[in-house]
C-alpha cells in the first residue's frame, strides 16, 4: 500500500508541475485617445456650373428662393412652389461645401439649413439634356435635374 501511495503521489506531483496554468495574454494595443470623426458618405448630388478659373466671374442678376433637400437632390424653391435644380460655381474652389450629416450648405462661410431663404447673385436657365458642353448629368444623379436650373452665386449673399 505504501508503494502505491508513493506512485500516486509522484504521479500527482509530476502531473501538476508539467501542466502549468497559463494566464491569457494581456492586450498590448496602444489606445489612441483622439477619436476619429466618421463623416457619412456623400449621397447628395451637387451640381456645378462653369466659371473661369482665373476670373471666377459669376452672373450678377438676382436669384432667390428657399433651399430644399429631397431624395439626394438640392433644389431652390420659388415663391410659386416650382422646384429648380440648385447649381453652384465651380470656382472659387471650396466656396461651396455640403454637410451630408446635418443637411447644411456653406456658401462662402454662410451656413444655410434646408428651409432657409436665400437671395444672391446668379441666373436662371433652361436645362437641355442633350447639351454636350456642360454634361450636368455626369456630375450627379440625373433625376435631380429639373427643366429649369438656378445658378446660385456666392458674391452677393443675403440670408
Amino acid at each position: 500500500m505504501r508503494k502505491s501511495f508513493l506512485i500516486l503521489a509522484s504521479l500527482l506531483a509530476v502531473g501538476c508541475t508539467t501542466n502549468p496554468v497559463t494566464a491569457p495574454a494581456e492586450n498590448t494595443e496602444v489606445i489612441n485617445p483622439i477619436q476619429k470623426v466618421i463623416e457619412p458618405a456623400q449621397k447628395t448630388s451637387i451640381f456645378h456650373y462653369y466659371t473661369d478659373p482665373t476670373t471666377q466671374a459669376q452672373a450678377m442678376a438676382s436669384v432667390e428662393g428657399v433651399f430644399k433637400w429631397q431624395k439626394g437632390c438640392l433644389y431652390l424653391i420659388q415663391k410659386g412652389g416650382s422646384y429648380m435644380t440648385a447649381m453652384f460655381p465651380k470656382y472659387p474652389e471650396n466656396a461651396v461645401k455640403w454637410n451630408e450629416y446635418n443637411k447644411t450648405l456653406s456658401l462662402n462661410g454662410y451656413i444655410f439649413k434646408m428651409g432657409d431663404y436665400i437671395r444672391t447673385n446668379g441666373q436662371y436657365s433652361k436645362y437641355y439634356p442633350d447639351n454636350d458642353i456642360e454634361e450636368y448629368a455626369k456630375q450627379g444623379d440625373a433625376s435631380c435635374l429639373t427643366p429649369m436650373l438656378v445658378e446660385i452665386g456666392t458674391i452677393d449673399l443675403k440670408k
